[in-house]
């Protein structure tokens, strides 16, 4: 859950008790069975691991200005103004498509 004043919880879905709070997050771009791909305010992404929220690496990705959030499937999709769009999935992960 990412509330309007920013921050993400990751909330426990049976009780609704928070399991974890990454202050930085301003937007979910992506989820994987590993990971958490996030938006800070400053464009950056964000990899957390999804058990903890621990940020595992940060991609400096402010050049790529138009924020994209996947919630078909596992790949995180970055794109541009001027048209450049990429689509990253993590090594040797088969693409997980969520049922909706």
């Amino acid at each position: 859950v990412v509330p309007e004043a920013g921050g993400m919880y990751c909330l426990n879905a049976l009780t609704g008790d928070s399991r974890w709070f990454e202050p930085r997050v301003a937007r979910v771009l992506a989820v994987s069975p590993n990971r958490v791909y996030a938006a800070d305010k400053l464009g950056r992404t964000l990899l957390l691991d999804r058990t903890n929220g621990a940020m595992v690496g940060r991609l400096e990705t402010s050049q790529l200005d138009v924020p994209i959030t996947n919630s078909v499937t596992d790949r995180l999709v970055l794109g541009s103004s001027g048209g450049l769009v990429q689509c990253l999935r993590e090594t040797a992960a088969a693409q997980l498509a969520r049922s909706r």
